[in-house]
């Protein structure tokens, strides 16, 4: 074991350069280990230097234990496989292909989850094996020795490895969840007009039926959904009205949070259209009726044409309201045009004669105040029962007529997982369900 001292790479780039050398000089990377001059720079008592020593002692023994965790890892996961080639054809069937029909959930989450099962319980099988037992505990216990010893350093340069890890944890990124097209589902952020909103639903409610003809609907028709918006807050602002959205970037000072009072209704129709688009948009061409996509589940694909008979109805509308636009606009344009015409020399008119040119002008102006208010109350007619103008989103402005697209400006940025999620779901509904009592007037 041996540790190269340089001052050709910072602290934080010791772990990445200690790769770049094992690569390019064809060195075991687990024999030795990569430590910067920098670490005591400018650190008079070198603490940071003793813990990049602490980092050499401890790299052998930190890389038996992952050596031994993978062997664990490798033996248990060929036991999993092995399970499942046992399974029966017909038991097969039931588990990946029946109850996932029955319940319209992807045949490949039905997979995972069976694989999940056997596989977390052959890791404890493997690890029953006391002598396999000992021997872990044995190299934590050599790592730990080691890793005791204080060298009074604390570091101020963030682990990104950590960080990363932790929010894998935490979530599952947009482009993932986008480009496999899975279902919305409790957790999912929205990015909608530049704001974030997470998505807090009964995931029983979200669930497309795939049989009959239930196929394409949720049960009971379900469609609204609740958005709450995220905002930051410090943490002594935390109460029962907003809940911390668990992240690695989060301090103190400067904390996501779910802020429940303000949240919004919106239909999940068009929520729903970010699962057909690979980049999570919110977006449909009313030019293509029905999905010509192998890896989009069924169900989806009929709940695609459930959506576009819906905006199909929307986009008539639409195109019946941008007609009487264009019928009413040189109207209003006239009347305009004639009410400048009248008052163009009003102000070298006598008292008389104003009179006379206001009476012929009030009329005018309350035909074009008619034709305007009509005009914007049918407008409003189109989009004002879905919710829209609480995100200020608007079906016309949303709507293409050129190439007969709607965007709604809304994407799908990532999930926040389970059971993170489901907590925070919880606490909505504790929320909504709060008790109301009247004021002490004692006090």
């Amino acid at each position: 074991m041996c540790g190269i001292f340089s001052h050709k790479f910072r602290e934080e780039q010791e772990d990445e350069i200690r790769l770049e050398y094992a690569a390019q000089y064809r060195i075991n990377k687990a024999k030795f280990y990569t430590v910067s001059k920098y670490r005591y720079y400018f650190d008079p008592l070198i603490a940071g230097f003793s813990e990049g020593i602490k980092n050499l002692l401890l790299q052998p023994h930190v890389e038996v234990l992952k050596q031994e965790s993978a062997d664990v890892l490798k033996k248990s996961n060929e036991k999993a496989w092995q399970r499942i080639d046992e399974i029966t054809p017909k038991t097969f069937n039931q588990i990946i292909q029946k109850s996932s029909l029955k319940e319209g959930v992807w045949e490949v989450s039905t997979l995972f989850r069976l694989y999940g099962i056997l596989s977390k319980e052959e890791n404890f099988n493997m690890i029953s094996d006391s002598d396999i037992r000992k021997k872990f505990n044995s190299s934590i216990e050599r790592i730990r020795l080691i890793d005791n010893a204080e060298t009074g350093y604390i570091s101020k340069i963030p682990n990104q490895q950590l960080i990363d890890l932790r929010n894998s944890e935490l979530y599952l990124k947009g482009d993932l969840v986008n480009k496999l097209h899975l279902p919305i589902s409790n957790g999912d952020i929205f990015n909608i007009k530049e704001k974030l909103f997470v998505l807090l639903v009964q995931p029983c409610n979200l669930a497309i039926r795939a049989k009959d003809t239930e196929c394409g609907s949720r049960s009971k028709n379900y469609n609204n959904a609740f958005l709450i918006p995220l905002k930051e807050f410090s943490k002594e602002q935390l109460n029962h009205t907003k809940q911390e959205v668990l992240s690695p970037t989060n301090t103190p000072e400067k904390v996501l949070c779910a802020y429940f009072p303000e949240f919004k209704v919106l239909s999940l129709d068009y929520l729903d259209l970010t699962v057909f688009n690979e980049t999570g948009d919110s977006f449909i061409n009313m030019t293509i009726p029905e999905l010509d996509n192998d890896v989009i589940h069924f169900p989806w694909k009929k709940r695609y044409q459930n959506i576009y008979e819906r905006l199909t109805e929307v986009e008539g509308k639409i195109s019946a309201y941008l007609y009487i636009e264009k019928s009413i606009t040189p109207k209003i344009e006239e009347i305009l045009g004639n009410i400048r015409e009248l008052t163009k020399d009003l102000k070298n008119l006598g008292k008389e004669e104003k009179i006379q040119v206001f009476e012929k002008v009030k009329p005018l102006r309350e035909e074009k105040d008619n034709l305007t208010r009509n005009l914007k109350v049918l407008e409003e007619s189109i989009y004002s029962l879905e919710n829209f103008d609480g995100f200020n989103l608007n079906h016309i402005n949303n709507y293409d007529e050129g190439t007969r697209t709607f965007s709604f400006e809304i994407k799908r940025e990532r999930h926040y997982k389970s059971p993170y999620s489901d907590d925070l779901l919880q606490n909505f509904m504790l929320y909504l369900s709060r008790n109301a009592f009247e004021h002490d007037f004692t006090s």
